[in-house]
């Protein structure tokens, strides 16, 4: 009995024992457990602080693409607005003069151009003279500056006016009258506003008195620019020019033609010039075909400013671009837009000198598209990397070889100079080589010889050439 009661003690204390064991056991699983969790909270904020190290890095990769983007743009700016106008390593002060033959009177801006270069070539050559030994040195003569002509045009005309001395300054006491000995000349330009007038033409009729059954007999009207030939066409052609030629708006106009005694409407204007535009279109395809004649055509485009429309224009049947215009202008009435970035295209032929302007009111490749091959234009098509230009050799079944402007190429090569000034240097001395055959062959081209930079090949060599 004894022994029994010790086997109970003994298993007692072993429960006992066990079951403090299974407690310690517990509280530890508890502090693993909460140690496992405060781990995974810390794993939870150390995935967070990594994603916003990834953002902040990313952010500031994008900072640094923006700042270098704009440093690059500064740059340019920079170049564009104080550094040198050419590109080339040899500069010649024959690049900023293009004679239209305008005569002495419109010189005075590139005679002013000519000065600037002067004088930056003299300070040229005196840095180089400072470096060089004095056998070396040039002993030429600075040049000197040319004197500007103030002399009114010739080609204007000149209406005298002789102003004379009263009759009693002709009679000497002494001697008597005095003899006419000559004139001493002083010219004044003048300047006499545009002058309106009505032009009233009478057309004469005939007819048979008392005669009813006679028809009358009058000359034959000719057709005028607008219903009734209210307007001449010197008025369109002003309107035309001033518009066009001169960038004023129509209600700039007005106000032009009513200091002259005329206050037309704004639509009147418009009216007018829309009857022009009608008028001229044949002789405008035609010029255009004389250039779709030529066996290269350069061609480039600009953006203009289209305010749109109040209304939305129909689509008319068979007519591509009326539907590239409805296109355009419904998503940006959907924008409400109230304009659109529409394009100029301008076309020039190598030898037929002649500017076609084509609008359009996107720069899609309906534009060249429809000018070319739709025209059936076979030959070579030098212009920019635009898409629209570098497969339409495909698009018109290769009738057209699109040549594209080296001079573009050259001026990336020349913006990175200053990243790889090694590869830019010989790339640049490549392009230099091709522009002294150019000039070479321009010089022997005529008697007048003309600078290259001048010169429509220099923008225009072909890539693949």
């Amino acid at each position: 009995m004894t022994k029994l009661k010790l086997l109970e003690q003994e298993l007692a204390t072993l429960q006992a024992e066990e079951a403090r064991q299974r407690s310690l056991l517990e509280e530890k699983a508890m502090l693993l457990e909460q140690k496992i969790a405060g781990l995974k909270q810390q794993a939870g904020l150390i995935d967070q602080k990594d994603a916003l190290l990834s953002e902040q890095s990313a952010t500031i990769r994008k900072q640094e693409e923006k700042l270098a983007a704009q440093q690059l743009e500064i740059n340019r700016l920079i170049q564009q607005a104080f550094g040198r106008r050419s590109e080339r390593y040899l500069e010649s002060p024959q690049q900023l003069k293009i004679d239209f033959g305008g005569g002495p009177e419109v010189t005075d801006a590139a005679e002013g151009l000519q000065q600037a270069v002067d004088e930056k070539q003299l300070a040229d050559e005196v840095v180089a003279s400072a470096a060089e030994t004095p056998s070396a040195r040039s002993t030429a003569p600075p040049k000197q500056k040319k004197k500007r002509d103030e002399s009114l045009p010739a080609n204007l005309p000149r209406i005298e006016k002789i102003v004379d001395v009263p009759d009693s300054d002709r009679i000497c006491a002494t001697h008597g009258e005095k003899t006419l000995i000559g004139y001493d000349v002083r010219e004044s330009l003048v300047y006499i506003p545009p002058q309106l007038e009505i032009r009233v033409t009478k057309f004469a009729k005939y007819a048979c008195p008392n005669q009813p059954e006679c028809r009358v007999t009058q000359a034959e009207r000719p057709e005028g620019l607008v219903e009734g030939d209210r307007y001449d066409t010197s008025v369109a052609a002003e309107i035309i020019s001033a518009n066009l030629g001169y960038h004023l708006p129509l209600y700039r106009e007005q106000d032009i033609f009513a200091g002259s005694g005329w206050a037309p409407h704004r639509s009147t204007l418009l009216n007018i010039k829309t009857a022009a535009a009608e008028l001229v279109e044949p002789l405008v395809k035609f010029f255009a075909e004389e250039v779709r004649k030529d066996a290269v055509v350069g061609t480039d485009d600009t953006g203009v400013t289209l305010l749109l429309p109040k209304v939305l224009p129909e689509i008319l049947p068979n007519d591509v671009r009326s539907q590239r215009i409805h296109e355009v202008f419904s998503a940006a009435f959907k924008e409400d837009k109230k304009h659109v970035n529409a394009k100029m295209w301008a076309y020039r032929g190598s030898t037929v000198p002649l500017n076609i302007f084509d609008f359009t009111v996107s720069r899609h490749r309906d534009g060249p598209d429809q000018f070319l091959i739709d025209n059936q234009f076979q030959g070579m098509l030098i212009a920019d990397c635009y898409s629209g230009y570098t497969g339409i050799s495909l698009r018109s079944n290769h009738g057209i070889t699109h040549a594209a402007c080296n001079a573009h190429a050259r001026r990336k090569i020349f913006e990175a100079r200053a990243n790889h000034p090694q590869v830019a240097s010989v790339l640049l001395a490549m392009f230099q080589e091709l522009y002294d055959i150019e000039a070479r062959a321009l010089s022997l081209d005529g008697a007048v010889a003309i600078e290259p930079s001048s010169a429509g090949v220099r923008c225009c060599l072909a890539s693949h050439a």
